[in-house]
């Protein structure tokens, strides 16, 4: 079968990847501190070797974390077009400049305080994180809804 352009992976859809597995990493290890099977999730049935709670919980954390990161990277130019090398039918691959340049600015992206709407404090990203965390096992203990969080800027 032919590949249509659209499923060629470009170097947004790099950036986009590395930054979700960076974020579901986080996400998976903070279920497991916390004393959950994160194999086991709501959304994402059970699948061998799939983490289906962090992959549950990243849908809502994903676009206000990772999506804005890189339009950031990307529209104040601190990732470019020429960081990235064809890698075959994977698509492309990230040069260490640009990896490095991610991960700082992924860094500082999930501890710089911004003012939450919804509840008028100062939070950070990482801290969010940890809050939906315990969302979820305030709601599994209390057998009450879970309150997903939501983005407003």
């Amino acid at each position: 079968p032919t590949r249509r352009s659209s499923d060629l992976p470009d170097p947004i859809n790099a950036l986009l990847g590395f930054g979700y597995m960076l974020l579901f990493s986080e996400l998976n290890g903070l279920l497991e501190a916390h004393g959950f099977d994160p194999f086991i999730g709501f959304l994402h049935g059970i699948r061998y070797g799939r983490a289906s709670l962090a992959s549950d919980m990243i849908e809502e954390l994903r676009s206000p974390i990772v999506d804005r990161l890189v339009i950031y990277l990307v529209n104040k130019r601190i990732i470019k077009p020429n960081q990235f090398k064809p890698a075959g039918e994977k698509g492309v691959k990230m040069d260490d400049r640009a990896k490095r340049s991610f991960l700082a600015n992924y860094e500082r992206f999930m501890t710089v305080n911004f003012m939450d709407v919804t509840t008028r404090k100062r939070k950070n990203f990482r801290e969010i994180i940890r809050g939906q965390v315990r969302e979820i096992e305030r709601a599994i203990l209390n057998k009450s809804d879970y309150r997903p969080y939501v983005f407003r800027s």
